[in-house]
């Protein structure tokens, strides 16, 4: 007979946790249960500012920066971090400069274990203000 699932404890905003009949540990994963962790809009100010510094969450994280309101002589630089040994160690940085064709900055799913940075610079131009998105599915096993 199958050791089915003995307890499931579902906490608003976090993953699943379940437990079999011999209080081991089982492996989750939630398909479908996810957040919105960051949904807001920023004005630049020149220094490099967060759009996501999240270490609570375990997932996979996505999402998307708006560079529509770029125009010639602005320049923007993201960058993304993992947190590793308790540290953002930068992952990725891309700079747009002036008008951009395809203006929605699509972040793909990163799977994080640690935690995650997003941030935006705008280091040219005139500041202004960048709409953004970030998400969370949840993927856990504890």
């Amino acid at each position: 007979m199958p050791d089915f699932p003995r307890t499931t404890t579902i906490v608003s905003g976090q993953p699943v946790y379940v437990q079999n009949m011999s209080g081991q540990a089982l492996y989750v994963q939630i398909s479908g249960a996810w957040d919105i962790v960051s949904d807001s809009i920023i004005l630049a100010n020149g220094g490099e500012q967060d759009l996501i510094n999240d270490t609570s969450r375990i997932g996979e994280f996505w999402g998307y920066v708006d560079l529509s309101k770029m125009v010639g002589g602005d320049t923007v630089i993201l960058r993304q971090y993992f947190v590793t040994n308790a540290v953002p160690s930068l992952y990725q940085a891309k700079t747009y400069t002036g008008i951009q064709a395809e203006p929605l900055i699509a972040v793909r799913p990163r799977p994080i274990t640690k935690g995650y940075r997003f941030t935006l610079q705008q280091t040219g131009g005139v500041m202004k203000t960048y709409s953004y998105n970030f998400n969370c599915e949840y993927v856990w096993h504890p």
